[in-house]
C-alpha cells in the first residue's frame, strides 16, 4: 500500500482537484505516523528498482519491508547482493546445463558423420568427395562457438 503511494502519477483524463484528492487519500493511508525513517528510505530504495529485471527483487525486499519492521538499507543491500549470487549462480548451472546438452548433441553428430565416413571408404573403392560431411562439422563448430561467447 505504501509503496503504491509512491508511484501515484496524475492521469491525463484528471483534472487537479481529482489529483489532489487522490494524493491525499493515498497519503492517508500511507500512514506516515507509523513509519520510520529507515523504513522511508527502505520504501524509497525499493521504487527505484524499476527494471523489469528487478520485478522479482523488488517483491522480496517489500516482503521483507513488510515483515522485519527493523529493516535498513544495510538489510536490503545485503538481501539484493544474496539475490543477485543466488541468480548469478542459477544462471551459471542454467549454461552449464545447456553446454552440456549441445556438447553431447555434438559428439553424436560428429560421431555419425565418422561413422558415414567410413561406411563410405568401405563401400567405394574410390574416395567419395568429404565436402558434405566436411561441411557439416564446419558448421557445428561455428554453432559451438557462438554458443560458448
Amino acid at each position: 500500500m505504501r509503496y503504491n503511494c509512491l508511484k501515484l502519477v496524475k492521469r491525463d483524463t484528471d483534472d487537479f482537484v481529482t489529483y489532489a484528492a487522490v494524493i491525499n487519500r493515498a497519503c492517508e493511508e500511507f500512514q506516515f505516523g507509523t513509519l520510520t525513517e529507515d523504513q522511508f528510505k527502505c520504501l524509497i530504495f525499493i521504487s527505484g528498482l524499476q527494471s523489469s529485471q528487478d520485478t522479482e527483487l523488488r517483491l522480496r525486499l517489500l516482503n521483507k519491508l513488510e515483515s522485519d519492521p527493523q529493516v535498513n538499507l544495510q538489510k536490503l543491500t545485503e538481501e539484493c547482493n544474496f539475490f543477485n549470487r543466488v541468480r548469478h549462480d542459477s544462471r551459471m548451472m542454467e549454461s552449464k546445463s545447456h553446454f552440456s546438452e549441445h556438447l553431447l548433441f555434438v559428439s553424436a553428430v560428429s560421431s555419425h558423420t565418422q561413422k558415414l565416413t567410413t561406411e563410405q571408404k568401405r563401400s567405394q573403392s574410390t574416395p567419395a568427395p568429404q565436402s558434405g560431411t566436411k561441411r557439416l562439422s564446419d558448421l557445428l563448430a561455428v554453432w559451438l562457438c557462438s554458443l560458448r561467447a
